[in-house]
């Protein structure tokens, strides 16, 4: 079933310290270290002031109480650092988390607008394909009132057939045409992707005009070989007409089995050479799409835990 057809989303760049911008905060060892220094001073004086402390051991205890500020400055100072420094890596790894999921969610989405875009391309295909009968059908018909209208002698009815035959090939032309651009696309969008999407089909249910062209050849050969009808035709040849490809129904006539040919030759190619990579690309991710597959569900699981 279609449904089941997608391409895999690429996997993103890990997200790193790199490419996230937190400004790292700034800690200061004066601040508190000042307010410790005159704290100290101030006990310092008070002590000696007071005499609690003997002048002989003064000035070991001002070193002391010198000393002992500056250590616990230092180790407040290392505490408030590590710290602030634990929150920095704390905000920074959730930005890189926010980043990586915004990552992984943008390569959903381009995969999901690429399974789009080929589903599209696949489903254009199969419907331009499945016009490509009623154009014959309708030429063959068109040309069979042709030979009507010859037998019965009616010289400007049998050229309106032909006229109306050789527009109902040349939308055949450019149905297959447009066929091949589609075909074209749809390899082109999944170039190098691990998908899962099947090979091209259709160059066997392609319908032949060869017969109706043949046909069409031999009833305008035919009226052209007649002088009554070819009288016709000389006012007719040069007359500018509304289809696509020719200015005039002369030049349709004597180019549209050209063409026709050129333009089913150019489908075939195109589904070759494009079907041919497609298999081989097939063969080498028969394995990695189930693999990738998990691999994604495994990101997606990681990121909803998260």
């Amino acid at each position: 079933m279609a449904e089941s057809y997608r391409v895999l989303p690429r996997e993103p760049l890990l997200a790193q310290a790199s490419d996230v911008s937190v400004k790292r905060p700034s800690v200061s060892f004066w601040g508190p270290t000042i307010i410790l220094l005159v704290l100290s001073f101030a006990l310092n004086t008070a002590l000696i002031g007071s005499g609690t402390v003997p002048e002989s051991s003064a000035s070991t205890v001002s070193w002391s109480i010198w000393l002992g500020a500056l250590g616990v400055s230092c180790l407040i100072y290392w505490l408030r650092k590590e710290g602030a420094e634990a929150v920095y890596q704390d905000e920074v790894g959730g930005k890189i988390k926010d980043l990586q999921m915004i990552r992984l969610k943008q390569s959903e989405t381009e995969a999901l607008q690429v399974t789009q875009v080929a589903l599209s391309h696949r489903s254009s295909i199969e419907s331009a394909v499945a016009t490509l009968p009623h154009h014959i059908r309708t030429a063959d018909k068109l040309l069979r009132e042709a030979e009507e209208e010859y037998n019965d002698r009616a010289f400007a009815p049998f050229w309106d057939r032909i006229e109306r035959a050789a527009a109902s090939l040349a939308e055949f032309s450019q149905s297959v045409d447009s066929i091949r651009a589609q075909t074209t696309n749809y390899h082109r969008a999944l170039h190098g992707r691990i998908h899962n999407f099947p090979a091209l089909r259709i160059d066997s249910v392609l319908p032949s005009p060869d017969a109706t062209i043949r046909e069409f050849n031999r009833l305008a050969r035919l009226g052209q070989r007649n002088f009554e009808f070819a009288s016709i035709w000389e006012q007719r040849r040069t007359r500018a007409i509304l289809i696509k490809g020719f200015t005039t129904l002369g030049q349709a006539v004597n180019n549209l089995g050209e063409t026709i040919d050129f333009t089913i030759e150019g489908l075939r190619k195109e589904l070759s050479s494009g079907t041919d990579e497609l298999l081989k690309e097939q063969r080498r991710m028969r394995e990695s799409f189930d693999a990738a597959a998990k691999r994604w569900e495994d990101l997606n699981r990681a990121r909803t835990i998260r």
